[in-house]
């Protein structure tokens, strides 16, 4: 209904999910590139007991 208003057609714009499963990637992406960050660390420690 809303995206009518503005004139876009229905599926022009990514769905809630979809949207959610790129933030997440992203996220997972800055963690897994920062080794500063605390679970990247916890990442490698746990690769590595194994």
């Amino acid at each position: 209904m809303s995206l009518r208003i503005i004139g876009l057609p229905h599926g022009y714009l990514p769905t809630l999910e979809e949207r959610r499963i790129e933030a997440t990637s992203r996220e997972l992406d800055t963690i897994l590139g920062d080794p500063s960050h605390i679970f990247y660390q916890r990442t490698m420690e746990l690769n590595f007991v194994r």
